[in-house]
């Protein structure tokens, strides 16, 4: 917090979004294209149409040095879980104002706020989010193709499939971490 303290957190309307296009798209093609491994790209009209549709279920929330958007975290409100959703960041500035951790926290007071138990934030940066009490849990998938050949192929595909290994962080005591991966 003390490294963002001149960042400005504010949730963002469908006019602040149309105001900051050129650069919420530009911030979401800085961390989308990084990642080894995508599926697709989204365009300015899904956050849009996430926004009008969806209204206080969809948080977006634009981080803003001296009035110019440098970071952008979204998600989901379903049931009792919040699901962190797609960041956008100026890796220019995420050193020296701490902008991806802010932006942890802050789903972390989102879900407080929104009286949710459970965060999922995603599959990546694991041990950066491991420093806010956040672990790893299994995922299953189930994919299946009307071919025979292709789900073989799918099979072998998924099978060299890892999550990468990453120094786990653990800021709680023993016994809370029981007590949490029970809830799980």
């Amino acid at each position: 917090y003390r490294r963002a303290d001149k960042i400005e957190l504010r949730e963002m309307s469908v006019g602040d979004m149309e105001t900051h296009q050129e650069d919420f798209m530009k911030l979401y093609n800085q961390v989308h294209f990084k990642a080894d491994f995508r599926i697709g790209t989204l365009n300015f009209e899904a956050f849009l149409n996430y926004r009008k549709d969806l209204g206080d279920r969809f948080l977006l929330k634009g981080l803003f040095l001296e009035g110019k958007l440098v970071a952008f975290m979204s998600g989901f409100k379903y049931d009792s879980m919040l699901d962190a959703h797609f960041v956008g960041i100026d890796y220019e500035h995420n050193y020296e104002y701490a902008l991806y951790s802010r932006m942890l926290y802050e789903y972390i007071d989102e879900a407080i706020a929104r009286g949710v138990s459970k965060i999922s934030f995603g599959r990546t940066a694991m041990e950066i989010k491991s420093t806010v009490g956040a672990f790893p849990v299994d995922l299953k998938i189930f994919i299946k193709h009307r071919s025979k050949a292709p789900n073989h192929l799918l099979r072998v595909l998924f099978s060299y499939v890892k999550p990468a290994d990453f120094d786990q962080r653990v800021p709680y005591k023993k016994t809370i971490i029981q007590d949490m991966r029970m809830l799980v």
